[in-house]
């Protein structure tokens, strides 16, 4: 199944989809920095963590770099 298609998905897929690293999504997931969800072990263990894709990609969206206007590098001068 297409990872587009999916709400949610593991921290390699999403890896994978957004082009950051999975130990960076865990760290991310750490500091709640990121829709997420932990799906317990059956076993005692500390189970899956699976990441919100619809819910990351409006937070993406959301982000606007501001634009930043900088003084022109060009110190020569000018004739008036």
């Amino acid at each position: 199944m297409d990872i587009s298609a999916r709400r949610w998905i593991s921290c390699r897929e999403a890896g994978q989809f957004y082009g950051l690293h999975p130990k960076t999504l865990l760290a991310l997931c750490r500091q709640q920095r990121i829709p997420h969800v932990r799906i317990p072990s059956i076993h005692g263990g500390r189970g899956q963590i699976r990441i919100d894709r619809v819910a990351f990609d409006g937070q993406l969206e959301g982000q606007v770099a501001p634009v930043i206007e900088a003084p022109s590098l060009d110190r020569r001068r000018r004739r008036q």
